[in-house]
């Protein structure tokens, strides 16, 4: 019986208002609440907010490109941080691509707007991308460079500072971080000279590189 009901109350409001209205009532009421505030009404239509497809979460590139869909040939607008910054049109399948969106150095926090004619959406999800340039923190404590070590034992542990989220490798073995950012690595040395090729890179693709030479000979 509820079944009924619902069939026969569908019917009749698809013969009043329209399948396409329909069918964009239906997305209305099965979105989240959150999406669901972004619907405006205007007269007899709905202009659904685009939906943002997830970016990287961390570059180190000032400018990015975003895709997502929308309706077809719909204008949208990008809002970087709540300030405009670029504009595109969707296909005549609703899928947009916009490139070149500037970034702030920081967390930049993206949504945007569909427009048609004098209508508009809501706000789409939001995305947040970090941007940083600058190159990832490495300070070797030892060994210092052209160091010369005397020991009976050829075992020499290296030591040096960093981030708790970056990577570090020396000599292509990667090295382990503390909570603190310290990080150490034991080799074994060869008498003379020993090269030691140092890498640092973060969540945002920025890398920094060291080399330190050890003379190493037994007592």
């Amino acid at each position: 019986m509820k079944t009924l009901i619902f069939l026969t109350g569908a019917f009749i409001i698809i013969i009043y208002i329209g399948i396409p209205i329909f069918a964009k009532t239906i997305l209305f009421f099965s979105a989240s609440p959150k999406n669901r505030q972004s619907y405006e009404i205007s007269g007899s239509s709905f202009i659904l907010p685009p939906t943002l497809e997830t970016p990287p979460s961390a570059t180190n590139s000032a400018k990015i490109t975003l895709s997502g869909y929308t309706d077809k040939k719909t204008r949208i607008k990008i809002y970087v941080n709540e300030t405009l910054d670029s504009e595109a049109v969707s296909d005549d399948k609703g899928k947009f691509e916009v490139k070149n969106i500037s970034l702030s150095e920081g967390e930049n926090i993206i949504y945007a707007i569909s427009e048609n004619n004098s209508e508009k959406s809501g706000s789409s999800n939001t995305v947040s991308v970090r941007f940083k340039k600058s190159a990832p923190k490495l300070e070797i404590t030892s060994p210092e460079q052209e160091e010369k070590y005397v020991s009976d034992s050829n075992i020499y542990n290296i030591r040096g500072i960093s981030e708790t989220e970056n990577s570090i490798s020396i000599n292509g073995r990667l090295a382990i971080i503390d909570q603190n950012g310290n990080f150490s690595i034991s080799f074994t040395l060869n008498e003379g000279e020993n090269k030691f090729e140092f890498s640092a890179v973060d969540p945002f693709g920025n890398q920094k590189k060291e080399e330190r030479i050890l003379h190493y000979s037994r007592d």
